[in-house]
């Protein structure tokens, strides 16, 4: 309980642990009301982590390194992760250094490592992300399976660092009651991102894959980027208590400027159609994360198929024409292009619809 008061370091530490030492597990342990992160592994291999629970620490709550080999963490649950810069009033841009698009957005479940294998863990109450780190290969069914994230600014968020190859995937994960996006990527150097088995609900924004094909238009080079959406079921708003309250999330979530709690407006998107692009974009550091301001690409694409929209409706939070404007709710749609707050709107991506499921979706509540 009160561990790591000095903040600079977790309450449990594995590393320098090779895979000639002895296996180490954590299991049944709980960790209350931290002062930094919960639990950070590197430079170890072979460790079991099973049947922790932490409520609140800084974010991330649970951190495995790229070095770390053959983790499990398995049946965790991480309550109230708290974003450093807002743990004592939102100290805005000071320490925020590195890559900042993922150090404003880690998820409580942090993981670059491709051997590590996460299972059945919930997150509720991340001031960020649920989840957050490099996906998994394409085809596979066992390193990210059956992840649970509720009540938080995003669901996965996608770090774009040193994530490279043909195919890979975000895979079987739950995100309901979610301020922003339940499933958000922005990447280069792959070729297809796939998002597969997403159960989505109550999230502004179900999924936006953002492609990356540094240079290609400039340098007028062939570079194709494919985004996937398949075998998922995003809910529009759910019948839920709050499914339309307009409320923002709570503490300080909203204080810090790279949140960008507001940008979405109040209308819900099951696939919003992101862009393909020829270079980065400049947020966060002048606007939203969607604003792009660059060059597109015109050879990226989306494909979504065998996936099921539901409560898409044009009055789904009461009459949307007979209010007044500043009362109107925004109309919900299972797909939109870029908000009106993207300036990269010739960027979106050719989209194609196979085997769609739509239950009480309106034509107003289709595009």
């Amino acid at each position: 309980r009160y561990h790591g008061q000095n903040n600079l370091r977790p309450a449990l530490r594995f590393t320098y642990l090779d895979s000639d030492a002895p296996k180490s597990s954590v299991r049944n342990v709980a960790f209350n009301r931290g002062y930094s992160q919960g639990i950070e592994l590197e430079g170890c291999s072979d460790v079991t982590i099973d049947g922790v629970i932490i409520f609140r620490a800084m974010l991330p709550a649970i951190r495995i390194e790229a070095v770390a080999e053959r983790v499990l963490l398995n049946h965790t649950l991480v309550m109230s992760a708290i974003f450093w810069n807002t743990n004592r009033g939102a100290l805005q841009s000071k320490g925020l250094g590195g890559y900042k698009k993922l150090t404003a957005m880690y998820g409580a479940v942090h993981s670059m490592s491709p051997t590590a294998r996460i299972t059945g863990n919930v997150v509720a109450g991340s001031e960020r992300a649920g989840f957050s780190g490099k996906g998994v290969a394409c085809g596979d069914t066992v390193h990210f399976q059956d992840n649970e994230v509720a009540a938080s600014l995003n669901g996965y968020w996608w770090a774009d660092i040193g994530r490279k190859g043909a195919c890979h995937a975000i895979t079987n994960l739950t995100a309901w009651k979610i301020w922003q996006y339940a499933v958000y990527a922005e990447i280069s150097q792959v070729q297809v991102l796939e998002v597969v088995g997403l159960k989505a609900a109550d999230a502004h924004v179900g999924v936006l894959v953002i492609m990356v094909a540094p240079g290609a238009g400039i340098n007028h080079v062939y570079k194709q980027a494919d985004a996937v959406v398949k075998d998922s079921i995003i809910i529009g708003r759910s019948k839920s208590n709050g499914a339309c309250s307009d409320n923002k999330p709570g503490l300080s979530t909203c204080d810090f400027y790279m949140a960008w709690c507001g940008h979405l407006g109040r209308a819900r998107v099951g696939v919003m159609i992101g862009g393909s692009i020829q270079g980065f974009n400049m947020a966060p550091l002048i606007s939203p994360w969607v604003d792009h301001s660059v060059y597109p690409s015109p050879y990226g694409s989306l494909l979504i198929e065998d996936t099921t929209f539901a409560r898409f409706e044009e009055s789904a939070c009461g009459a949307f024409a007979a209010s007044p404007p500043q009362l109107r709710w925004a109309r919900d749609t299972a797909f939109a292009s870029l908000p009106a707050s993207s300036k990269g709107a010739d960027t979106s991506m050719p989209c194609t619809t196979r085997r769609l499921d739509l239950s009480e979706v309106t034509d107003a509540g289709l595009v």
